[in-house]
C-alpha cells in the first residue's frame, strides 16, 4: 500500500499540536511525532486497524496524547489523512475535508 497522504488541513493540525508541544517540552514534541509516526505505519499496515466512525472514515489514538489521527480508505485502497484531531475539538470538525 501507498504511504498515507495527507489532507492540506490535517498537516495544519499537526503542525499546531506539535508546535503547542514544542513551547512546553521540546521532548514532548518529539516524541509526539514519533508516535504519530509508529500510527501511520500501523494503518499502512493494516487500513481497518482504526475504530468505524460514521460511514468510511477511521480514527487511531494517538497515545498518550490527547489526539486521534483520522483517515479514509479510499476506494483505490489509499489512506488518506483527514485530520489529527484534538479530543476537545468540536466532533467531526473535520467532516468537509473529505468532499
Amino acid at each position: 500500500m501507498n504511504p498515507p497522504r495527507f489532507h492540506q488541513e490535517a498537516r495544519q493540525d499537526f503542525d499546531e499540536a506539535f508546535a503547542f508541544l514544542a513551547e512546553r517540552s521540546p521532548q514532548a514534541a518529539r516524541r509526539f511525532a514519533y508516535r504519530l509516526t509508529e500510527v501511520l505505519e500501523l494503518i499502512t499496515r493494516y487500513p481497518e486497524a482504526g475504530r468505524s466512525l460514521d460511514g468510511s472514515f477511521r480514527a487511531v489514538p494517538i497515545h498518550p496524547y490527547s489526539h486521534d489521527l483520522v483517515y479514509r480508505i479510499e476506494a483505490d485502497r489509499q489512506l488518506t489523512i483527514l485530520a489529527v484531531a484534538h479530543h476537545r475539538r468540536r466532533p467531526m470538525y473535520w467532516r468537509q475535508r473529505a468532499e
